[in-house]
């Protein structure tokens, strides 16, 4: 009677198997009578998002902006090979150079003349064009970067500064109707 109450204790562990989570019970395996629990190796995404859930905020809008990036560098990739670029960079020089140079630069220019003389005006416009001139290549570097963010310079501060930057932005834009205008 106990060698049948052991093989039945024997049985019964052979048949006993390792209570898992869900997600695990298809790794289990029945290796000499026991049950042995096989884990795959964490995949790269696993580990970066256990720490992506464990850092710190700063940390975590750093991991953000990486992974933003790395989606928006595949569509890079697709959109270049689809859309050779048509125009020179003498064609982009002319076209910069027609929207500068309008009608308000000489309409503009008389008031400021009258006000601060020929140094002045010289001084002044030296310094709000270099000023200028160094926004409008980092954010042409950003867009030759990425250029299929969409939303045009709202979307880049939104994306590199913040989202809350981004959203004070594209208001501002529909609140002086620039959202409504042609690039």
């Amino acid at each position: 009677m106990a060698s049948a109450m052991q093989q039945g204790d024997s049985a019964a562990s052979e048949e006993t198997w390792l209570r898992v989570d869900e997600d695990e019970s298809n790794h289990l395996q029945r290796q000499g009578g026991r049950a042995h629990r096989r884990r795959p190796p964490p995949s790269p995404q696993t580990a970066i998002d256990g720490a992506f859930n464990t850092a710190p905020p700063l940390l975590q809008r750093s991991m953000s902006l990486q992974q933003d990036v790395a989606h928006y560098q595949k569509i890079r990739l697709r959109t270049l090979s689809k859309l050779p670029p048509q125009l020179t960079r003498s064609q982009i020089s002319m076209i910069s150079i027609g929207g500068v140079i309008g009608t308000g630069v000489f309409l503009g220019i008389a008031q400021s003349l009258y006000t601060g003389g020929p140094l002045g005006l010289f001084l002044g416009y030296s310094l709000v064009g270099t000023m200028v001139f160094a926004v409008v290549v980092s954010v042409a570097e950003m867009v030759a970067w990425l250029p299929s963010v969409g939303g045009g310079i709202v979307a880049l501060a939104g994306l590199y500064v913040d989202p809350a930057l981004g959203f004070a932005m594209g208001w501002n834009a529909c609140s002086t109707g620039r959202s409504f205008s042609q690039p």
